[in-house]
């Protein structure tokens, strides 16, 4: 009997400890995958800086989904597992930021960053930010409108495919643009898109782009790729612009 009560008692401090080892465990050391774990209320914060040479931050709000990002330097890309996305073990997302600040200093939207951030509906991006990664914004359904700076230099591949877009600004200043940029973007009905990047051939751009119209392809694209409009059902007037010099089958 005495035994037994050694045994149970032995149990009992085995479970206190470990109780006591998890809750000292810290917040920034927890991984994505644990995030629907941590009470709705708290304060996030981590470092999310490229390399040594950069210092950016953010601060994630859980109970306002406010997500900020400040600091200097580039932030580094994701593969999916952003700090703030918390997916479910049914890879819903239902406590991802529903605001982005990007502040003053950042030079940088990581790849994927924002990927599957599907009730995101208000970002705010600093002057100071010239590229924007692959997949940045994808999947974003609920960014209806995003205002894209004078500044900005290149925009990566997929980086708002998907997303809610509906009117889209691409500056002058953009020198680069990827492939799939805008595809699956159902909502999307009027794109403005400057003539001073260079494109051998761009790809995939507006397919499946189910609401728009009119499109004027600028004479910076030496070749429309294959499914650059792809099955666009709305699409009624399509304008090419002297410079463009081949088409490709599907286009």
């Amino acid at each position: 009997m005495k035994n037994s009560l050694k045994k149970i008692i032995s149990l009992l401090l085995c479970a206190v400890m470990i109780a006591g080892t998890v809750c000292l465990v810290p917040a920034s050391e927890l991984s994505a995958s644990a995030i629907e774990l941590l009470p709705r209320g708290g304060v996030q914060t981590g470092d999310i800086s490229k390399d040594s040479h950069s210092s950016v931050k953010y601060t994630y709000d859980t109970s306002t989904r406010k997500l900020v990002i400040y600091g200097e330097g580039e932030m580094k890309d994701f593969e999916f597992s952003a700090p703030w996305l918390g997916a479910n073990v049914d890879n819903s997302y239902p406590y991802s930021p529903i605001s982005v600040e990007v502040r003053v200093g950042v030079e940088n939207i990581g790849e994927n960053a924002f990927a599957y951030c599907d009730q995101l509906t208000n970002v705010s991006m600093a002057y100071t930010v010239t590229k924007i990664g692959s997949g940045a914004f994808s999947v974003c359904e609920s960014l209806s409108e995003i205002l894209l700076h004078d500044t900005l230099v290149e925009i990566g591949q997929e980086a708002f495919s998907g997303s809610g877009l509906v009117n889209v600004t691409i500056p002058d200043s953009v020198r680069i643009i990827g492939d799939y940029v805008f595809q699956d973007c159902i909502d999307l009905e009027n794109v403005s898109m400057g003539d001073n990047f260079h494109a051998n051939e761009i790809k995939h751009m507006f397919n499946r782009c189910d609401s728009i119209e009119t499109l004027t392809v600028p004479g910076c694209i030496n070749t429309i790729g294959s499914y650059f409009c792809g099955t666009a059902p709305s699409l009624k007037t399509v304008i090419i612009e002297d410079g463009v010099k081949e088409i490709e089958g599907f286009a």
